[in-house]
């Protein structure tokens, strides 16, 4: 992912703006979870950012 991945929270919900910067990934892994596609693994990124800085981790 390219650097300065902007977040931001708006009602409560966090919401995040993620660049793939290669092509060359064929496939993730979040939270011990393989996906073949990065779509996907981003979506699990966002719902535990989203939960960190609910939880007032950030």
């Amino acid at each position: 992912m390219t650097s300065h991945t902007s977040v931001t929270v708006t009602d409560g919900i966090a919401y995040a703006d993620l660049t793939w910067s290669s092509a060359n990934y064929d496939y993730m892994i979040v939270d011990g979870v393989r996906s073949q596609l990065p779509q996907e693994a981003a979506k699990q990124v966002l719902i535990m950012a989203s939960a960190i800085i609910v939880a007032g981790g950030i």
